[in-house]
């Protein structure tokens, strides 16, 4: 009895939360032209991009997907779209910002300067609030002061969005948890903790590319997810380097109360 429940609670929150991934070039957009006509519900997008990992490190190359971002935003029209990591330089915040202004549509996206310095951002009816850089990649950087750094930065990752509180771990900063068959929350996570697992929270992670170590992920994702959240991602896949990936259902990933 209590599985059946689970089960229609879920089934109930995904009706009255759509997810549609796109993995996007050019021709997608095409294919997907006139779609979004008849809308119901809350649509959250995720969207994710072609990217040469090696190049952008070395500054030597990053593709401006704001024109895809402005199509998407017409023909899909979702509520929220979320973008993957290395989203757009930051000149061309402002052709994104003009395409929100007559939109619903809230946009969480990363803008990255000619120095390299990231941010991701929420742009909402041309308007823009800063929500912060990641604060660790890899597991030996996480530590009371990063993890502190994370929790002062709440206010900026934070919003409301269809009744519920969001709140925006980017990329790496998913290790706020940590194990595979025993996960749990990091030691020096405790001010963290209760942000995030409050009931029906949503939690965004997107990512730059795929992430290693795939079990560890997914159950770092179950954990996150285990008390009636929404856990969502969208990652690139890397057309650069000598193994270049194509893109698959894996890109983005979406779990709600440990069920993928």
């Amino acid at each position: 009895m209590e599985a059946s429940a689970t089960k229609r609670q879920h089934a109930a929150t995904l009706r009255n939360i759509k997810i549609i991934n796109i993995a996007c070039n050019e021709e997608d957009i095409e294919q997907r032209k006139g779609a979004g006509k008849h809308k119901t519900g809350t649509i959250v997008g995720t969207l994710s991009f072609p990217v040469n990992s090696e190049k952008i490190r070395k500054r030597k190359e990053l593709r401006d997907n704001s024109a895809i971002i402005a199509a998407i935003l017409k023909r899909r029209k979702p509520d929220l779209l979320l973008c993957a990591g290395w989203s757009i330089p930051i000149q061309a915040r402002k052709f994104v910002e003009d395409a929100t202004r007559k939109l619903g549509t809230i946009v969480i996206l990363e803008t990255i300067d000619k120095d390299g310095g990231r941010e991701y951002w929420k742009i909402k009816r041309g308007r823009t609030s800063c929500m912060g850089s990641q604060k660790f990649g890899k597991r030996k950087d996480v530590d009371t002061k990063v993890l502190h750094q994370l929790y002062d930065e709440s206010a900026s990752r934070s919003f409301r969005f269809s009744g519920k509180n969001v709140f925006l771990l980017i990329c790496g900063e998913v290790m706020v948890v940590k194990g595979r068959n025993d996960v749990c929350f990091d030691d020096h996570c405790e001010k963290l903790t209760k942000t995030l697992t409050e009931k029906n929270v949503i939690i965004l992670n997107p990512t730059h590319t795929r992430m290693a170590n795939d079990g560890a992920i997914k159950a770092w994702r179950k954990f996150l997810s285990k008390a009636q959240q929404l856990y969502l991602s969208a990652s690139n896949w890397d057309v650069g380097g000598k193994k270049k990936q194509k893109p698959s259902p894996t890109l983005h990933s979406m779990w709600y109360d440990s069920v993928c």
